[in-house]
């Protein structure tokens, strides 16, 4: 008897082994549902990558606009400058004349007059320089609010 049971066992053991590959299928199917949730993780992770992709190009947007405003206003400052640099030489020019002073000093007031302007314009580059540096930090930094009170 304890032979036929231990057959019986035996088959039993591989009924167990069947039902454990029953199992294992089932576990399959399980995991497959697992993959799908990986499926969701990787899903959330890209929607995730795409967010970071969007604001990337937002943040590249907002800082080529910031460029080309800052070049902009360089370029009007500049021209301003060499505009009033001419006009004040050309003024400078006819005052000495009419007062007859002799041609040395003509040029002397125009030299004093054209270092006085490129100094100035000197100095509102930097500023405007050193203006767009910390807008474009600060929007490096996501300090929007900052940003949007510099700007508006």
């Amino acid at each position: 008897m304890i032979n036929v049971r231990d057959d019986d066992n035996e088959e039993d053991d591989d009924d167990d082994d069947d039902d454990d590959d029953d199992d294992d299928d089932d576990d399959d199917d399980d995991d497959d549902g697992g993959g799908g949730d990986g499926d969701d993780e990787n899903e959330l992770n890209k929607k995730e990558g795409t967010r970071k992709k969007e604001r990337q190009r937002e943040a590249e947007k907002e800082t080529v606009v910031v460029v080309v405003v800052v070049v902009v206003v360089v370029v009007v400052v500049v021209v301003v400058v060499v505009v009033v640099v001419v006009a004040v030489a050309a003024a400078a020019t006819a005052a000495a004349t009419v007062v007859m002073v002799t041609v040395a000093v003509q040029v002397v007031v125009v030299l004093v007059v054209v270092v006085v302007v490129v100094v100035v314009v000197v100095v509102v580059v930097v500023v405007v320089v050193v203006v767009v540096v910390v807008v474009i930090f600060l929007m490096k930094q996501r300090l929007y609010f900052v940003y949007k009170m510099l700007v508006h």
